[in-house]
């Protein structure tokens, strides 16, 4: 199993086995910044969806987001929950 590496201090980076995984997008980045955060607890994705769109969120922010849960748990290698 690849070692991955997260930064969150300044740019938000990933990097497995010391190579630099590319992240899509200022969207990507604050999704994967709001779950390594809360790394140690369940984040449901109406918390996400009020995260990343705050007091508006878009009436399609479930599918929204469940896809870029999807592409973030692509760049980890992890399933999403």
């Amino acid at each position: 199993m690849t070692m991955l590496t997260y930064r969150i201090l300044g740019p938000i980076e990933v990097q497995a086995g010391g190579e630099p995984v590319e992240i899509n997008g200022t969207f990507q980045r604050t999704l994967l910044a709001a779950l390594l955060v809360n790394h140690d607890r369940l984040v449901l994705t109406d918390s996400l969806i009020g995260e990343l769109w705050e007091h508006n969120p878009a009436e399609r922010g479930e599918r929204v987001t469940g896809a870029h849960k999807q592409a973030a748990a692509q760049v980890t290698g992890r399933r999403p929950g």
